[in-house]
């Protein structure tokens, strides 16, 4: 967001790297100069005429869209008509589609007796849903703040997974102490749906005080709670589900078949759509908003069925 960047010429970024006595085997000053000739200037503001004014910034990186669109339209032409219809995205009309799911279901669909087990399998599919966009967030804003994350990467996944692990382990453990199942299933749907809203909250806020470098060290390890913490929110619901599913007479196969391939369809459409289009498009804020949304989508369905058939 720094207004000097628009002021910064080839003179200045040569006498940085001379100042700073930066060295490398290929011929710098000569590089820049030639790539910042105002005869490539001139072409390169003719080539970005009428196009694209929406700006890309760390937190929304619509310029990764436009790289993966391009590269698409290159080799698979005929999948443009999608990618530009993936670019006009917007909150107002993830709302919508959520809204027209929602509404012949609770007119109409919600009294249909083959839809009525219905609530839990959802929920499953959105919160792999959630998972992966969780995963994918953090990865992410660690690379927007920090500058790289590729050394990071295994410490964020082995977080998250580490998370699910615990989180698996406690509510088995606790299986038998519970009085209502479905209540605490419920519960952790809706605290989720709090992770998603206020996790952007708390980094933006790490992105204000990036500069101190008392707390830079505090700033990664807050990557690693935060993947923890959503990691266990995740696998806290798998062994829930599993018995609200399984004790309405269905075998542990189909039980295990239909929860599990839940989970994995919502983790393939959280890691296309979240990857490609939800942060590059929507940001990470927008990106967040809409897993709440859509969780917040699997509530009202589970709590509209008849408590019998959970």
């Amino acid at each position: 967001d720094s207004q000097e960047i628009s002021t910064l010429d080839r003179e200045q970024i040569l006498a940085n790297l001379e100042q700073r006595g930066i060295q490398s085997e290929v011929r710098i000053p000569w590089y820049i100069e030639e790539k910042l000739h105002p005869g490539w200037q001139n072409w390169f503001a003719d080539f970005i005429d009428g196009r694209s004014q929406k700006t890309n910034s760390d937190f929304n990186p619509i310029g990764v869209f436009y790289s993966v669109s391009h590269w698409n339209t290159v080799f698979a032409p005929s999948l443009r008509g999608i990618f530009q219809r993936f670019e006009r995205i917007s909150l107002g009309t993830i709302i919508l589609i959520m809204v027209i799911f929602l509404f012949p279901y609770l007119m109409f669909l919600s009294k249909e007796k083959r839809l009525l087990r219905v609530g839990i399998p959802f929920s499953i599919f959105t919160t792999g849903f959630a998972g992966m966009i969780f995963s994918l967030m953090i990865i992410f804003t660690f690379q927007s703040i920090h500058g790289y994350v590729f050394s990071w990467i295994g410490l964020l996944v082995a977080a998250f997974m580490s998370g699910a692990a615990c989180g698996a382990m406690l509510i088995t453990n606790a299986l038998d102490r519970m009085q209502d199942r479905l209540k605490s299933f419920r519960r952790i749907d809706l605290a989720i749906i709090v992770f998603s809203i206020g996790s952007p909250i708390i980094f933006l806020a790490a992105n204000a005080y990036l500069d101190d470098a008392d707390l830079f060290i505090t700033f990664r390890l807050l990557f690693l709670v935060l993947s923890f913490i959503s990691g266990l929110l995740v696998g806290s619901q798998f062994p829930l589900a599993n018995e609200l599913y399984l004790r309405k007479g269905t075998s542990a196969t189909e039980t295990a078949g239909m929860l599990y391939s839940s989970d994995l369809l919502g983790g393939w459409f959280g890691g296309v759509l979240g990857a490609v289009v939800l942060l590059p498009v929507l940001g990470l804020v927008g990106t967040c908003i809409t897993v709440g949304l859509l969780k917040l989508t699997s509530f009202i369905v589970l709590n509209t069925q008849p408590k019998k058939v959970l």
